[in-house]
């Protein structure tokens, strides 16, 4: 792969996107975001220079992303560098895959907190591999390994994060940024957790608990879900798993299910032919009380999102597509 000297830099500033626009602009193809109540609002900067982007971004609103990142694509997801969101960030719980720095081809399930700004980077590991090289890159994937973010020291991650914002905010600057400042900036930001040292973090039980269960409604959904099943798929009691996802998500499984249910029939109505479809494709059985629930929550009625998809307007070191984001 033959990356030319410079890099032409698209910048998207100060959108304020809702969670179903946030989805299909992701850089990441394969996003799932479920607000934890009603419909977030989401602040977004993005800083795309085709092997990668760098995105800002703070939530109106908690809520939980599922990634499914793309065999070449890694990401990293890391505070902006001031102690009060590094402290807030580190003590985020709930989910599975903690480790701020995923390999690519990972699965995550992220909780994003309200009112804290982050960054997030989604990199072309091909292009990566160039940059850091193959023992760096073997490091890394130790880095990954990580089942807390109570594993990183929080100067590093100061640094990590002071060295990301510097990287963002000459970005924004500069149209054009030629490859070896992008090499440096991936270097300064890489470099120094890699380097370090990592603490030994077990996961923590109730984390794999609300892993089994997030993964069984995400992949069962469209069917009858009760309370008892979730929690014998997840291997605990019905009262433990109600404690679980009180004290990680702070809402109960029979809201969280019903939230996915309703976030992803707005998803599914781009693509339904009609709205009895689309609600049924997401586990709903009462078309009434649905509808009444959706104009409240998103202020319109569902069928007004029906088959208007929304364009995807991102993606990530696309090997075709090379000229169309290099110099």
């Amino acid at each position: 792969m033959d990356f030319s000297s410079s890099f032409k830099i698209k910048t998207y500033e100060n959108q304020g996107l809702s969670y179903f626009h946030l989805t299909h602009a992701s850089p990441c193809l394969d996003m799932i975001a479920t607000p934890l109540q009603g419909d977030a609002q989401v602040d977004v900067s993005i800083l795309d220079f085709g092997p990668g982007v760098i995105i800002k971004r703070r939530n109106h609103g908690s809520a939980l992303e599922e990634y499914q990142f793309a065999d070449h694509v890694l990401a990293l997801q890391l505070p902006v560098p001031d102690e009060v969101s590094i402290d807030t960030y580190i003590d985020v719980l709930g989910g599975l895959s903690h480790s701020p720095f995923l390999a690519s081809g990972a699965k995550a399930q992220w909780i994003i907190p309200s009112d804290v700004w982050l960054f997030q980077l989604h990199l072309d590991v091909r292009w990566l591999r160039t940059v850091l090289g193959q023992q760096a890159m073997e490091d890394y994937l130790e880095l990954s390994q990580a089942t807390s973010r109570k594993a990183y020291d929080r100067q590093v991650l100061f640094a990590v994060a002071s060295a990301c914002e510097y990287a963002f905010t000459q970005g924004l600057a500069n149209g054009v940024v030629d490859r070896g400042r992008w090499q440096h900036f991936m270097t300064d930001i890489l470099l120094p957790c890699i380097m370090s040292d990592i603490a030994e973090h077990k996961s923590v039980t109730r984390q794999k608990i609300l892993g089994r269960a997030l993964d069984y409604v995400h992949e069962q959904f469209s069917m009858p879900i009760s309370i008892e099943k979730l929690a014998m798929v997840a291997s605990t009691s019905v009262r433990n798993l109600q404690i679980i996802f009180k004290q990680e998500l702070g809402i109960s499984p029979g809201t969280y299910i019903q939230q996915f249910r309703l976030h992803r029939f707005r998803h599914l109505l781009t693509q339904a032919g009609s709205v009895t479809e689309a609600a049924y494709a997401s586990g709903f059985k009462h078309l009434g009380r649905l509808t009444e629930r959706y104009a409240r929550v998103f202020e319109q009625k569902p069928s007004t999102h029906l088959l208007k998809p929304v364009r995807d307007r991102f993606h990530i070191g696309a090997l075709g597509d090379v000229e169309s984001v290099l110099d």
